[in-house]
C-alpha cells in the first residue's frame, strides 16, 4: 500500500511538471489577457464605427426619399410629369409613387417614434395593397386618380401616370419592413424587416440592372415599367430599412457583448472571492486563468515549483509552502470547454486538517476519561469491599494484642499482621485516589519531612542501576496537604524518571522555597533525571490519561495524570521543563501555610463511657467487631444489621446518646437514615462510616465522617471526640 501511494504520488508529480513547464508559465495569463483586452476593444471601437456608418445611411436614405418622392410629386402638380423620367424613351414614376417614397422617407425619419411612423408605413401599405388588389382583380378603383389627375396615354404598353405591379409590390415590402422596424423589442420584427427590405431591394436591382445593360425586363418587352427614379428610390428604402436592421442588430450585439463581459466580470469577481484557488490551464500546460486565491497559495507570480507539486492525482493532501508555512491542499481536476482546458480547483484544507487531528484528539481524550471512570468505578467498588475486611483485620488484631497470655512471639507476629494490613489499606487509598473516591486528610506538613518518610521506599524502587540523591532545604518547607498524596506524587515521579534514566546516571529529589512561581506557589520539591528528555509539543500531552511514551506494556499511562490531579486538588501546579537529550525535571509548586504542625492529641485508652451507642453495619463481622470495641470500653451498645432493625431499636431505646453507621447500607443510603433517624431526636450526633468518600463530606454532612479501614484506637478516638463535642456543645 505505501509503495502504491508514493509511485501514485510520483506519477502525479511527473504529470503536474509535464502540465505547467517553467517555460510555459512564464507570462502565459498576461499574454492571454493582454491579447483579450486589445481584441475587446479593437472589436468595440469596429462596432462604434460600423454604427455611425449604418446610422448615417438610414437618415440618408430617408432624406434622399423625401428630396425624390417630394420634387417627382411637385412636378406632377406642376404639369411636368415628364421630367421624372429621366429619359424622353423611359416610362416617369406615378404621383402615388412618389407619395409613398414620401410617407417611406417619414416612416425612416420617424422609426424611434412608432406610432407616426407606423401610420406611414400603414398608408403605404394601404395605397399599394389598393392596387395590387386593381392590378390583380381587375377592379376598376381609379386608384391613381384619387391623389392627383395627370394625363392618360402609354409608353409601349405601360401606361402613364399609373403605379405598375412591380413597384406597387416593392413598395408593400418596403412598407412591410418599416413598420416591422416599428416594433424594437420584438425579434421576430427584426426578420420580418430583414426578409421584407431584401425582396424589395431585389426587385429594385432587377429594374436597375435593365436600365443598366438596355434590356428592359431582361428582354421580355420593349419598356421597363418601372421608372428610374422609382427603381432608385425603392432601393434607398430597402436599403434604409436594411440599415435600420443591421443598426439595431448592432446595439443587440453591443448589448450581448456589455451583458457577456459584465458577466465575466462578475465571475471573475466571484472566482477572486472563492477561498479556493481556481486555475485554468489548456492542454499544453499554459495557465489561461488564476484567482487570487490560488496567487496567494503559490505566489504572484506563480510558481512552477510550487505547482509541480500539486496533488493532481486521487490520494492524501499535497503540500506546498507559502511565507515560510507549509500548507496541506487538495486538487480537484475537471475538463472544460470540451476537453480543451483543465479547470484545477486547489482547496488549502490545512485547517481543516488540523481541526481534524485536534477532533481525533478530543476523542481520545473522552475515550480516556470513559476508560478512567470505569477504572474509578471498579475501583471503588473493590476498595470498598477490602476496607471492610482490613477494618475487621486490624480491629480483631488489635483485639488479640491486648490479650494478657499471648507469647512474644505471638504478639510481634500479630503487628506483622496489622503491617501488612496497613500496607493493603495503602493499595486501597490509592485506588481510591484513582477514582476520586477517598477522603483527603489535610494538615500541616513540611516537605523535607514527606521526602524522608518516603526516601526507604524510593530507595528500594531505584535498585542499583540509578542512583537517588535528596537535595533538602536546611529549613522546614510547610504547606498543607495530605501527606500520603504528597507522598504519592513524589514516588510516581521518582519511578518515571527511574524508567527514564539510562544505567548509571543519578535521579536528584530537593525541596526548596522558590518565590518565581505565579500565584504565590514558592514551596516546591522537584525530581530530576538524566534521561533523553521530552519534544516540547509532548509537554502538556504527557500528563493525558492513558498516553504514555514507554514501550507497549509498560506502564500503564495513568502515573502522571494522577500525579497533576492530585496537585491541582490541592491548588497546586505541577510542571515540566525538558529539551530533547537533556533530561526532565518535574516539579511540584505548592502555596504555603502560615499554620505549623499541631502535636496529636493523646487519647485515654483506659477512660470508658456508660453512653448508649446504636451501631448500623450490614458486614457481620465488622459489626461484631465494633460492639466487641465500644463493649470493651464499657458502652451500652445497640447493633443493627439493617436499616429496619435499626429503627425498631431507635424507637424502642429513647437513651441512645450516639449513632454509628456504615455509608453503603444495603437498600438504602446511611445518610438518609441517619437524617431519618435524627429528624426525631436533633440532639444526637452520628457517625458515618465508609470504604470510599461519599459524595459529600462529613463537615457538610452536619456528621464526622470516619473513612475505612481504621483501627479500634482510631475509632474509640472519633466516638470520644464526638460525645465530648456533643456533651460541650
Amino acid at each position: 500500500m505505501m509503495v502504491r501511494a508514493e509511485t501514485e504520488k510520483s506519477h502525479g508529480r511527473r504529470r503536474a511538471a509535464r502540465l505547467f513547464g517553467r517555460e510555459r508559465l512564464r507570462g502565459g495569463l498576461a499574454r492571454r489577457a493582454e491579447a483579450a483586452n486589445r481584441r475587446g476593444a479593437s472589436g468595440r471601437e469596429l462596432l462604434d464605427e460600423a454604427g455611425i456608418r449604418l446610422s448615417g445611411v438610414v437618415r440618408a436614405a430617408a432624406f434622399l426619399l423625401l428630396v425624390l418622392g417630394g420634387s417627382c410629386f411637385a412636378l406632377w402638380l406642376l404639369g411636368q410629369p415628364e421630367r421624372t423620367a429621366v429619359a424622353s424613351h423611359w416610362i416617369p414614376m406615378a404621383p402615388n409613387t412618389a407619395f409613398c417614397f414620401v410617407l417611406l422617407g417619414l416612416s425612416l425619419l420617424l422609426l424611434e417614434q412608432a406610432w407616426p411612423a407606423r401610420l406611414c408605413s400603414v398608408a403605404v401599405l394601404l395605397l399599394t395593397g389598393l392596387h395590387l388588389m386593381e392590378a390583380l382583380g381587375h377592379w376598376d378603383l381609379k386608384v391613381d386618380d384619387w391623389l392627383l389627375q395627370g394625363p392618360e396615354g402609354f409608353l409601349g404598353r405601360s401606361p402613364i401616370g399609373v403605379m405598375a405591379v412591380p413597384t406597387a409590390t416593392g413598395l408593400f415590402f418596403v412598407a412591410c419592413g418599416t413598420l416591422a422596424s416599428t416594433y424594437r423589442t420584438a425579434r421576430g420584427g427584426l426578420r420580418v424587416a430583414f426578409g421584407a427590405s431584401s425582396v424589395s431591394l431585389g426587385l429594385a436591382l432587377t429594374f436597375l440592372l435593365a436600365y443598366v445593360y438596355g434590356a428592359p425586363l431582361m428582354y421580355g418587352s420593349a419598356t421597363v415599367p418601372m421608372a428610374l427614379v422609382t427603381a432608385v428610390g425603392l432601393a434607398l428604402a430597402s436599403l434604409g430599412v436594411l440599415g435600420d436592421a443591421a443598426t439595431r442588430l448592432r446595439r443587440e450585439r453591443r448589448g450581448f457583448l456589455r451583458a457577456i463581459r459584465e458577466l465575466n466580470q462578475d465571475l471573475a469577481s466571484l472566482a477572486d472571492r472563492n477561498l479556493d484557488g481556481l486555475l485554468l490551464t489548456d492542454r499544453a500546460g499554459q495557465v489561461l486563468y488564476a484567482n487570487r486565491s490560488a496567487e496567494a497559495l503559490l505566489g504572484s507570480p506563480l510558481d512552477a515549483d510550487q505547482l509541480a507539486r500539486l496533488p493532481l492525482v486521487p490520494g492524501p493532501p499535497g503540500e506546498v509552502e507559502r511565507d515560510g508555512k507549509v500548507l496541506e491542499v487538495r486538487c480537484e481536476v475537471t475538463a472544460w470547454r470540451q476537453q480543451s482546458a483543465l479547470l484545477i480547483c486547489v482547496r488549502d484544507v490545512t485547517a481543516r486538517r488540523e481541526a481534524e487531528r485536534e477532533l481525533e484528539s478530543r476523542r481520545e481524550q473522552l475515550l480516556s476519561a470513559q476508560k478512567m471512570e470505569a477504572v474509578g468505578r471498579l475501583a471503588a467498588s473493590v476498595a470498598h469491599d477490602f476496607n471492610n475486611i482490613l477494618t475487621a483485620i486490624l480491629g480483631y488484631t488489635d483485639l488479640l494484642g491486648q490479650e494478657s497470655n499471648l507469647s512474644k512471639m505471638a504478639r510481634l507476629r500479630l503487628k506483622e499482621v496489622a503491617r501488612a494490613a496497613q500496607k493493603a489499606s495503602e493499595i486501597t487509598r490509592q485506588l481510591l485516589t484513582y477514582s476520586r473516591h477517598t477522603a483527603c486528610c489535610e494538615e500541616v506538613v513540611d516537605l523535607n519531612e514527606v521526602v524522608r518518610s518516603a526516601a526507604g521506599m524510593m530507595q528500594q524502587l531505584m535498585g542499583d542501576q540509578v542512583l537517588l540523591r535528596r537535595e533538602l532545604s536546611s529549613e522546614p518547607v510547610y504547606v498543607k496537604a495530605d501527606a500520603s498524596r504528597l507522598e504519592q506524587v513524589l514516588v510516581n515521579l521518582v519511578l518515571n524518571a527511574r524508567d527514564a534514566s539510562p544505567e548509571g546516571s543519578e535521579v536528584v529529589v530537593g525541596v526548596y522555597h522558590d518565590g518565581q512561581h505565579a500565584g504565590g506557589l514558592n514551596c516546591c520539591f522537584s525530581v530530576t533525571d538524566q534521561g533523553e528528555g521530552v519534544l516540547p509539543e509532548l509537554h502538556e500531552k504527557i500528563f493525558e490519561p492513558f498516553f504514555s511514551t514507554k514501550e507497549r506494556g509498560v506502564g500503564t499511562g495513568l502515573g502522571l495524570a494522577i500525579c497533576r490531579m492530585v496537585v491541582e486538588h490541592l491548588q497546586g501546579a505541577l510542571r515540566l521543563s525538558s529539551a530533547p537529550g537533556h533530561g526532565r525535571t518535574f516539579t511540584v509548586a505548592l502555596p504555603p501555610t502560615a499554620d505549623r504542625p499541631v502535636a496529636n492529641a493523646v487519647v485515654d485508652k483506659a477512660a470508658g463511657g456508660r453512653e448508649s451507642i446504636l451501631v448500623v453495619e450490614d458486614e457481620e463481622p465488622l459489626l461484631r467487631l465494633l460492639v466487641a470495641v465500644l463493649s470493651r470500653q464499657g458502652f451500652r451498645v445497640h447493633a443493627a444489621a439493617d436499616p429496619a432493625q435499626a429503627e425498631q431499636l431507635w424507637r424502642r431505646h429513647d437513651d441512645i446518646q450516639l449513632l454509628i453507621s456504615d455509608y453503603n447500607l444495603a437498600g438504602v443510603s446511611g445518610e438518609l437514615l441517619v437524617q431519618k433517624l435524627t429528624r426525631e431526636r436533633q440532639h444526637v450526633p452520628a457517625i458515618l462510616m465508609s470504604g470510599c468518600l461519599p459524595p459529600r463530606s462529613g463537615d457538610s454532612l452536619g456528621w464526622r465522617f470516619l473513612q475505612k479501614p481504621f483501627s479500634p484506637e482510631v475509632f474509640l478516638g472519633a466516638v470520644r471526640q464526638t460525645l465530648r463535642s456533643d456533651c460541650t456543645g
